[in-house]
Order: C-alpha cells, then sequence, then structure tokens
C-alpha cells in the first residue's frame, strides 16, 4: 500500500497522530538530496564531542567534564562561515557567531543546537548530530535520546576502546537494531594502543558479544587519526539512497502496524452493542484514569504558578521603588527619562523571571507525565514571549517638580539687582559735577557689579525664599520696573552671554536658583509625585497585568493538555462511540462501516 493512500485512510478514520508521522517520512522521501541523520551514541565520556570537534574546521564545541545537557546538537558541514543556531524553549532561534561561547549548562532548556561548520570534507547531505551520554543518571538525558532515535537513519555507536560493552549499551544495541537501523562501531582513543592491540579489541568484541555490528572502525580525536571515520562516512552516502529506503520502509510498517491494531480493535468490538459498550468503557476509563493523573499534576501547576507570580510581583515593586527612590534624591540631567528606562527595565527583568519560572515548573510537569504515555513535550517548547506587560502609563514632570517659582525668584533678583544699580546711579549723579560722562561711567560700573552679587544674593535659601513669598516686595520691586527697564536689558543680556559661554540652557541667575530651589522643594517633591505614582498608578497596572498574563498562559497550558489528551484514547473512544451509534440508529451506516474497516483491514495485512 501506498504511503499517500496510508495518509488517507489515516485521516478518514481520525488517527491524526499516524497521519502526520506518515506525512513527515513523505516529506523527507520527496527531498532533494536528502540528507542522512546519523546521531553519535555512547556512554558518558566516551569522546562524542572531541571526535565531532576533530571533524569540524571550527573545532570549538565544549566537551563537558559530566553529563549537563539533554540538548541536541546538529552538526551541519559546507557551510559558507561557521556560526550556531540556538532553538529556545519558547520556539525563538538566536543566531551565536561565536561557537565557542555556547556553554552545556546555559542552553540545558533548548530544545536543539544546529551548528554550521565549514569544513567540505564531509558532504552536506551527512548530517551528525551530538547526544546526551547513555550512563547519564538525568532522565531527562534519556528521555531526549528516546525521542529522537525515530529521526535516526543510522547509528555511530560511540566507545571508549578501553572499556567495555556494559549491559546497558548491549541492550540498547539489541532495541535499536530490531528498528532496521544499521549500526556501526565506532572505537575512540586508539592511539592509547598499538596498532596489534586495537585489532585484537575488535576481534574480542566480535566474537565475545556477537552485535549486528554494520561495521567497527577505530580512530583518534587526540592526534587526528580519522582516515577510517571519513571513509566510512563517505561508504554510507554512497548507499544513503539504500539506507534510507530501509528506514522509510520500517517506519511505515510500523505505524501500518498501529494503524492496524486500533481497526482490529474497532472490528472485534463491533460484534454486537454490548460488546461495543464494553469497549467504549474501557477506553473512557483510561481516558479518566489518564485525564485524573494529569489533573493533579496541573492543579499543582496552578498552585506554583501563582506563587510564582507573588513572588514576582515582590521583586518588581522592591526594585522599582529602590531605584527610582535612589533616583529622585539624586542628581540627573533627566529625571524623567531615567525613571521610564528604570520602569521598563525592572519590567523586562521581572517578566523575563515569571517566564523561567514558569518554564521550569512546566519542564517538571512534563516529566511527572511520562507515566502517562501522554506526551506534553511542547509545553516545554511553546512561546511565552507574546505573553508581556502592556499599558503601563507615565505621566509624571519630575524635572519641574519643585521648580516652579524658579523663573519668578530669578525675575526678583534681576530686578533687585536692577533697583541696587537705579539706587546706586542715582546717588552717584547726584554727588557729580553735572557731567553726563561722568554719571553714565559711574552707573554702567554699579550694574557690572550689580550683576556680580547675583550669585550672593542667590546663596541663601531663607533670602530666596523671602522673596517668593512677601508679596508686598515683589510688587513694589515690579512698581520699580519702568524706572529699571534699561537696568534689566543689560543684566539679561549680560546673563545670556554667560549662559551661552558655559554651554547652560538656562540663564545663570535661575540656574543658580535652581541648584539652591532643590534641596528645599526639588527633592522632598519628587520623592513624594514618585511614591504616589508608584502606589497609586504602576503596581496596581503591573500587578492586573501579571494576573492577566498568568490567567492566559494557564489557558493555553490547558489547551495544549486537552490536545495532548485527546491522542489516540479520545480517538479511539469517538470512534467507537460513532459506531454504536450507527448500529442503533442507521444499520446501514453501520454495515457499511465495518465493512470499510474490514476492507482496510485486510489491505494493511496484504
Amino acid at each position: 500500500m501506498e504511503i499517500k493512500e496510508l495518509i488517507s485512510i489515516s485521516e478518514e478514520l481520525g488517527f491524526s497522530d499516524i497521519s502526520i508521522s506518515l506525512q513527515n517520512i513523505f516529506y523527507r522521501m520527496g527531498q532533494k538530496d536528502c540528507p542522512i541523520i546519523l546521531p553519535l551514541i555512547g556512554e558518558f565520556s566516551a569522546g562524542k564531542t572531541s571526535l565531532i570537534n576533530s571533524l569540524t574546521d571550527s573545532r570549538q564545541l565544549e566537551t563537558a567534564t559530566k553529563p549537563t545537557t539533554a540538548t541536541i546538537y546538529e552538526i551541519h558541514f559546507g557551510s559558507d562561515s561557521a556560526y550556531a543556531e540556538v532553538k529556545k524553549a519558547d520556539g525563538t532561534f538566536e543566531k551565536v557567531e561565536d561557537i565557542s561561547s555556547i556553554k552545556n549548562t546555559e542552553v540545558a532548556d533548548a530544545e536543539f543546537v544546529k551548528v554550521y561548520d565549514t569544513s567540505s570534507r564531509i558532504p552536506q547531505t551527512t548530517l551528525l548530530i551530538d547526544t546526551p551520554g547513555l550512563s547519564s543518571s538525568d532522565p531527562r538525558h534519556k528521555q531526549a535520546l528516546v525521542s529522537f532515535l525515530p529521526e535516526a537513519d543510522g547509528i555511530l555507536l560511540v566507545m571508549d576502546i578501553n572499556a567495555q560493552l556494559n549491559r546497558s549499551t548491549i541492550d540498547f544495541i539489541d532495541t535499536i537494531s530490531l528498528s532496521n537501523r544499521p549500526v556501526y562501531l565506532i572505537l575512540t582513543k586508539c592511539d592509547t594502543k598499538t596498532g596489534e592491540q586495537a585489532l585484537n579489541s575488535i576481534k574480542y568484541i566480535e566474537d565475545a558479544h556477537q552485535l549486528p555490528f554494520k561495521k567497527i572502525i577505530k580512530v583518534s580525536a587526540n592526534t587526528q587519526n580519522l582516515d577510517e571515520m571519513y571513509q566510512l562516512l563517505d561508504e554510507i552516502q554512497k548507499d544513503k539512497s539504500e539506507i534510507l529506503k530501509q528506514v522509510f520502509d520500517q517506519r511505515i510498517k510500523d505505524l501500518k502496524k498501529i494503524m492496524l491494531e486500533r481497526i482490529t480493535t474497532i472490528i472485534e468490538s463491533s460484534k454486537d452493542d454490548s460488546s461495543i459498550q464494553e469497549a467504549i468503557n474501557k477506553q473512557k476509563y483510561e481516558l479518566h484514569r489518564i485525564t485524573d493523573k494529569i489533573n493533579r499534576i496541573f492543579q499543582d501547576v496552578e498552585s506554583d504558578i501563582v506563587v510564582c507570580k507573588q513572588t514576582v510581583k515582590k521583586q518588581f515593586e522592591d526594585g522599582v521603588f529602590t531605584k527610582l527612590d535612589s533616583l529622585v534624591v539624586n542628581k540627573s540631567s533627566n529625571f524623567d527619562a531615567d525613571a521610564i528606562s528604570i520602569i521598563n527595565n525592572t519590567s523586562t527583568i521581572a517578566q523575563n523571571n515569571l517566564r523561567a519560572q514558569i518554564k521550569s515548573i512546566l519542564s517538571n510537569a512534563v516529566k511527572q507525565a511520562e507515566c502517562t504515555n501522554v506526551s506534553l513535550s511542547e509545553l516545554t517548547v511553546f512561546d511565552m514571549s507574546e505573553y508581556a506587560v502592556e499599558g503601563i502609563s507615565y505621566n509624571l514632570n519630575l524635572d519641574e517638580v519643585g521648580h516652579e517659582y524658579d523663573k519668578k525668584i530669578s525675575g526678583g533678583l534681576k530686578i533687585a539687582a536692577a533697583v541696587g544699580a537705579v539706587v546706586a546711579t542715582a546717588g552717584a549723579a547726584s554727588g557729580a559735577v553735572g557731567s553726563a560722562a561722568a554719571g553714565e561711567a559711574i552707573g554702567g560700573a554699579t550694574m557690572l557689579k550689580a550683576v556680580d552679587t547675583v550669585t550672593d544674593i542667590a546663596d541663601t535659601v531663607s533670602d530666596v525664599q523671602s522673596i517668593v513669598s512677601n508679596k508686598n516686595s515683589v510688587e513694589r520691586i515690579e512698581g520699580l520696573i519702568s524706572q529699571t527697564q534699561g537696568k534689566l536689558d543689560y543684566i539679561d543680556q549680560t546673563e545670556m552671554g554667560v549662559s551661552q559661554r558655559i554651554g547652560a540652557d538656562k540663564g545663570i541667575v535661575e540656574s543658580l536658583v535652581g541648584f539652591v530651589t532643590d534641596s528645599a522643594f526639588g527633592k522632598p517633591q519628587r520623592r513624594r509625585a514618585i511614591h504616589e505614582y508608584i502606589d497609586m498608578t504602576l503596581l496596581p497596572t503591573f500587578n492586573s497585568e501579571l494576573d492577566r498574563i498568568a490567567s492566559d498562559l494557564l489557558g493555553h497550558i490547558h489547551e495544549i493538555v486537552n490536545c495532548a489528551l485527546g491522542s489516540g484514547t479520545i480517538e479511539m473512544t469517538q470512534a467507537l462511540e460513532g459506531l454504536l451509534q450507527e448500529r442503533k440508529q442507521q444499520k446501514e451506516e453501520y454495515q457499511s462501516r465495518i465493512s470499510r474497516l474490514k476492507t482496510i483491514q485486510n489491505e494493511l495485512i496484504n
């Protein structure tokens, strides 16, 4: 039976899981120059990563001293440049130019890492995979390996020539040999033995274990003795078409078997109503058992996310309060820009912490769910980046807080200086002999002196405050404006020249007044304004958004869980219930359905 027909049948019967697997095989069968996927598998410290490094031009993959990650590394050859792509747990990709910067501990939660190397010694259609060690005690490492094996086209079993094949490795070989994939044994660290000793080791393995190895070769990454490895990969490329055909045929055969078992169960249950109902009840019981287990797991998930959410809220509150409080009592060229930056950065850090903690919670839940045979791996990779805090408004003007009177104070000071200049000029003129030139000289010198003494006037906070608060004084000063306008113009021009020379945005008098009033008015009022903003606007908005994000995430999580629960068991239940309904109400349709199932059954058998 052709694969297209199998896909059509699986879709007709509602076996979506089988249909997806068949479609993946069909896609690879239609690929031009389909790559052959060869994972390197072996005990920890067998030398897998060292061997891969020796085959690449970059030679930059980290070789760990202990099992650290369940992440799969894909090695692609023949690239124009060396770089890597990390597929993160949230489904996004990160390009890494410096491969040596990738540390196993930092990509422990990544779905996989694609490494692109410039070496042309290995064909581009050969894809090598670095996998977790067989001897790792971490169940995630074994799960990652087992989950990847269906994608493999052949197995490169890597073993230290100084070690022995242990029971777990032999059992593993027996298991993978059932999948009809060729297994090649690669003995590493052969520089530690003489040529004769290495040959004796190979003979011992062949005689003592009688294992179904397609070929046994010996290599040494340390001395770059890789001739046999290159020769093996070239031979695999020559046999690629035949290898892939055998693998695809075997996988299709396995999926046909699963489909046949399901159809047989339905047919055998269709003898009478009670048989169908019994089968339905069995499927429902199994579904109930699995669902109950999953629900208990995710009740804990919900509780953990609530605790996590409260922790992140507190972290944000403490962080933003401390940073903003420190900002408003210190100096800044732009308080509002700095405050907005602090809020955004602290919010981003808090949200990233929330996502990381939820990711860890879900990873733990997925491991617990493995005992139910329900795959929830999608929970560890779905994109959480779209769940973000929105709608935080900023309506403060911290740069102006406490400086509302600076212009009035500086204006008053300049008026006072002008009045002093008028008085001094008038006194000098009355004592003069009537020389106009002498009066002008005395007046000009006095005005310059008045400008110089402005800084002395602005030095005392009490003087500044008295100018603002004493309305009568200000009014009297304003009454002299008509007499002092010329003096004020002169002071303004002089002040503008000084400000331009020092690069100040404000006039020198207003800047000096602002400096004096900041401690008296600015800092206390900024602190009060920012505290009110945090309590009344920022925290309520952030906390509400965090509640929304947690609720949306839980909704998405439940969708994924319900979808996973629908695989296999629910489909079987629905098929049986449909059969029972047809048997009771639509006899002809029922007989036609049973006949169709039997036809498919015969086709699958034959």
